[in-house]
């Protein structure tokens, strides 16, 4: 009879621990829809002042209340023509998981974090990182920046998967 009892107060204690438990990273992404994208772009500076090949994380979603999915693409700037970007890398459809979520969510703090902890003072070159929303109601950047961690692996998840696997 101890025995049941204690059993019954240890799950007692672990259900009502769980139940006050959330997931910290959870977000819906509730204004990313069909008509206002979330982008993460990165720009390097191959070509100094004009910068440099540009990648970019096109978060959208098919239906308003749909599931959330990526497209990547690259382009590359000619240096010699600095206006000229040509596209060498496309992948679409590419159906988001709950751990790209997180990335996703890992790569706007990390701007974030950079940012406020920049000062600033006048560039004309380096590396820009930037995340922001179709309808400006978010927009993060940081210049010069470093490498940005966390979009090289959410890029790198991406691209493993191909074609919206």
């Amino acid at each position: 009879m101890k025995q049941k009892k204690k059993i019954f107060a240890i799950i007692l204690i672990l259900i009502t621990f769980c139940s006050s438990c959330k997931d910290e990273y959870f977000i819906s992404f509730a204004h990313v829809d069909e008509s206002n994208n979330l982008f993460l772009v990165y720009q390097n500076d191959n070509c100094g002042e004009w910068g440099g090949d540009v990648e970019t994380i096109k978060i959208y979603r098919r239906k308003s209340n749909g599931k959330l999915y990526a497209d990547y693409f690259k382009e590359e700037r000619n240096c010699k023509h600095p206006p000229d970007l040509n596209l060498v890398e496309n992948v679409k459809n590419i159906l988001l998981s709950e751990e790209d979520k997180k990335l996703i969510l890992s790569s706007i703090n990390e701007l974030i974090e950079r940012r406020f902890s920049q000062l600033d003072y006048p560039q004309h070159y380096g590396n820009i990182s930037t995340a922001y929303l179709s309808d400006s109601s978010l927009t993060v950047s940081y210049y010069p920046s470093e490498e940005w961690t966390r979009f090289v692996q959410l890029k790198k998840g991406l691209k493993s998967r191909k074609n919206g696997t």
